[in-house]
């Protein structure tokens, strides 16, 4: 059994320094130091920006204040109180680090250092620098360290420059938000990408979604990091021509105000009024990537409205093939592993045979065939296990054969096998969609080992897990979930361009969309296939009486706490 812990001193010679305004920094900042000081990097030097505050007479600052703007500082000054913000000590953290106090010089549109003081950070022989401070820096200090100093821009480089970070987003009505790790240089915004993300716009919230897209980052020094250390730190140049975004002025930003009290009361409404219903289809045609028209696939039966079939996988159990999938009903919040012949799909739900109910929820059972035996990794993320399970035959139950990975909230779980070694993808309960994270063993029943580069992707778009892993042509697909527009809108295929034990790559080719003329036209979040036929699920929205009562008790004890 697997410990969800990275070993202690993986990243033992890495020297970092960290750029500060002063030494409190915001939350989100500090656990990045955290991160990286406990996977064993040495914090060497800590540098703080010792310029003295302006002082400036009240009469000045009010000619000179930027009244166009007044809403908008009076909110983020008194109003606006993100998580990822609050000021926190950073010396715990940075505990041995040496403390360097600059005086920077403003040099036109940005700051340098003193020749002393760039001496001192050489002297530090720092792999690299973090930037939490100092505004626009410029000059030798950004190739003093010898792979530079890395700075967060909390958006889109190719669309957004400037701030505020995630607000213009909401505003446009984008979507996806980008966040990109970068490699600072000389030429403002054309720096060079180490990392980059994208996360879905939380339109509702501007806090929430601030906060998603700080905290959504704090681990990505870690992986840049590894993947210095490994050598498979691959930048790339950023050139960017996006516009430059300021503060909103007074009555852009009260109709952003408006806008999100709109999408508020319409997500509240639509949690209320508007439940997803899955539904299983197939077809006996197989050809991988690029199905036939949905329309014409088989659905299962809806013999109740409160109970859907979703995550189908196709086995064949000595000579017959089955569909295994997740069967949730909405009373009870939960979800059992189910399977029906391909033959008696028509007769489900009394075709169907239970094989495996836990006092927990399961969902996505993805299957595994190896050394004559079908294994199973349901989706347990309520117990903080990635679980095997073995089909028992004549039974047709699923047993557990062993714990795969303990104290993690795994989401959508997927073994792959390479003839080699054991690889295990899945995402995390806390952020399900964003972060794909890879593990690795010799072994079917491990131990297994968290990849160096973990997460390896963070793309709401592409990393989810969405079915088997297949190859084809000599090439290895992964398919995943697009979730960007809502949760399961589609699924990608990804060609796997690198998978070794320190570097993993891929890149999206293809794609399955839903068919606006289905049964189940609003979504798409599982494809697999076997000699026989091939599965997907579906999505629409209705209402449900029983999602209804859960959600309504819900928000009036929600209500009923905050009075």
């Amino acid at each position: 059994m697997t410990q969800c812990t990275q070993p202690s001193s993986d990243l033992g010679g890495i020297r970092f320094g960290v750029l500060l305004s002063s030494t409190m920094a915001e939350a989100w900042q500090v656990e990045c130091i955290r991160h990286l000081v406990n996977r064993g990097a040495i914090a060497e030097l800590m540098i703080l920006d010792d310029t003295p505050a302006e002082s400036v007479c009240c009469s000045k600052r009010l000619r000179h204040y930027n009244w166009s703007r007044l809403l908008f500082k009076i909110y983020y000054r008194y109003i606006f109180k993100p998580k990822s913000k609050k000021l926190l000590p950073v010396e715990p953290v940075l505990q041995g680090a040496r403390i360097l106090r600059c005086l920077p010089v403003s040099n036109g549109n940005g700051n340098i250092l003193s020749s002393g003081d760039i001496e001192i950070i050489r002297s530090a022989d720092l792999h690299f620098l973090l930037r939490f401070g100092f505004g626009i820096l410029k000059g030798d200090v950004l190739d003093v360290p010898r792979f530079g100093v890395w700075s967060f821009h909390h958006g889109d480089e190719q669309l957004y420059r400037g701030s505020p970070p995630g607000l213009w987003e909401i505003y446009n009505g984008d979507p996806v938000t980008g966040v990109i790790l970068q490699r600072i240089t000389n030429r403002l915004d054309d720096g060079e990408v180490l990392y980059k993300g994208w996360f879905r716009t939380i339109n509702r919230s501007w806090r929430d979604h601030f906060d998603q897209l700080h905290w959504g980052g704090v681990e990505w020094p870690v992986r840049c990091a590894a993947a210095l250390l490994n050598d498979v730190l691959n930048p790339v140049a950023a050139h960017s021509l996006a516009p430059i975004y300021k503060p909103p002025r007074n009555l852009v930003f009260t109709f952003l105000m408006l806008k999100m009290v709109f999408y508020r009361v319409k997500f509240h409404l639509g949690e209320l009024f508007r439940a997803e219903d899955w539904n299983i289809a197939i077809t006996h045609s197989v050809n991988p990537m690029y199905p036939e028209n949905v329309i014409s696939w088989k659905w299962f039966p809806k013999p109740e409205k409160s109970v859907f079939v979703a995550d189908p996988f196709v086995v064949k159990v000595k000579e017959d093939n089955y569909i295994w999938f997740e069967e949730y009903n909405y009373r009870k919040e939960k979800g059992i592993i189910s399977a029906v012949r391909v033959t008696e799909v028509d007769r489900y739900p009394q075709s169907r045979s239970v094989l495996l109910e836990e006092p927990w929820h399961l969902s996505f059972p993805s299957v595994t065939e190896y050394d004559g035996e079908i294994f199973c990794t349901p989706e347990s993320f309520e117990i903080r296990q990635i679980r095997l399970y073995r089909l028992q035959l004549p039974y047709m139950k699923l047993v557990l054969d062993s714990v795969l990975i303990d104290n993690l909230s795994g989401v959508d779980p997927v073994l792959w096998y390479d003839n080699s070694r054991w690889w295990l993808f899945c995402t995390t309960k806390d952020a399900p969609s964003i972060h794909l994270y890879l593990f690795f063993a010799d072994n079917l029943r491990g131990p297994y080992l968290p990849h160096p580069l973990n997460p390896v992707k963070s793309d709401l778009r592409s990393s989810r897990p969405a079915g088997k892993l297949f190859v084809l042509n000599g090439k290895l697909y992964r398919p995943a979930q697009d979730c960007s527009v809502h949760y399961g809108r589609k699924v990608v295929f990804n060609e796997v361009e690198v998978m070794s034990t320190i570097d993993y790559r891929e890149k999206t080719i293809d794609q399955i969309i839903p068919v606006d003329r289905s049964r189940f036209p609003k979504g798409i979040h599982t494809y697999n296939f076997n000699t026989s036929a091939t599965v997907v699920d579906g999505k629409r929205f209705v209402f449900i009486m029983a999602v209804f009562k859960l959600k309504f008790a819900e928000h009036f004890k929600r209500l009923f706490h905050h009075v």
